[in-house]
């Protein structure tokens, strides 16, 4: 199993090459408050921002799914971009509609505001004007790779946005396709200490079989920190779900699925750093 590094720099502080920033440890395990059933990690709930839930109707089937299936949280992560899709503004104004909506209706799930970010050149500026969505109390944001190439300056723009203070957790590795390639190329990411989010519809074939090879490979090296449904419609999410969630036990056991969709997720909404 390959094992999770330890983040840039050793404990010492020391230089492990032209990435030399402030240690963060992945490998300390500290006792927090932990929730009392699943958290979901990467959620299109919001209705109208993006290319997932379309209506409030969409919302509250895919919250009575959830529930359904142990989450008692969510982290809503709508696409945010300056020019593709939904601006943080109006991210936020779906969100509290969907808050008061949920509340309303009774439902138990609560939602946590995050959003997917798209990595390209207006990354930088959106944290240059602090307009990117901070998953919980700590610098944690989700971002999305380009699916079938690797972005120029890939390791030069992570190196950036970790000295200014922040740390991405990468989303849905397994779907990209230099990964289904060779899945070692995420040791640059975890060498850089940013978590991987597993998509569990990757599980299910949700995304094809390159994807589903992927991700059962990824679980069996240890690289997965957190795990979401990424779900964007109802139609369906009941059926994949189980099958996922099934299979992320039967791949890494009771304990390590947990750990992605429990102990972590919380551990980050804390803003905490994810254990191993």
């Amino acid at each position: 199993m390959l094992e999770r590094r330890r983040g840039i720099g050793d404990a010492r502080g020391g230089d492990t090459g032209p990435f030399c920033l402030p240690q963060r440890d992945f490998c300390c395990y500290k006792p927090t408050a932990m929730s009392a059933g699943r958290i979901d990690f990467h959620l299109h709930l919001l209705p109208g921002v993006d290319d997932g839930a379309r209506t409030l109707k969409d919302t509250r089937e895919m919250a009575s799914i959830l529930q359904d299936l142990g989450y008692v949280k969510a982290l809503t992560t709508s696409h945010i971009h300056p020019t593709l899709w939904s601006t943080r503004s109006r991210v936020s104004g779906a969100f509290e509609t969907a808050v008061n909506e949920l509340r309303a209706g009774g439902f138990s799930l609560e939602l946590t505001m995050g959003a997917e970010h798209y990595f390209d050149e207006t990354l930088l500026d959106l944290i240059q004007s602090k307009e990117i969505c901070l998953i919980g109390k700590g610098n944690f944001f989700l971002v999305e790779m380009p699916k079938t190439e690797i972005p120029m300056g890939l390791w030069d723009i992570l190196f950036r946005i970790q000295r200014a203070g922040y740390f991405p957790i990468i989303a849905h590795p397994e779907r990209y396709s230099e990964v289904q390639k060779n899945p070692s190329y995420i040791e640059g990411f975890m060498d850089r200490g940013c978590p991987l989010q597993l998509d569990l519809g990757s599980l299910s074939d949700e995304y094809g079989r390159a994807s589903r090879k992927a991700a059962e490979k990824l679980l069996d090296m240890g690289a997965y920190s957190v795990a979401g449904s990424d779900m964007h419609k109802p139609e369906g999410g009941l059926k994949y779900m189980k099958e996922a969630l099934k299979k992320l036990e039967k791949i890494i056991g009771e304990r390590g699925a947990e750990k992605l969709t429990t102990i972590n997720p919380a551990r980050i909404l804390e803003g905490e750093d994810p254990i191993p």
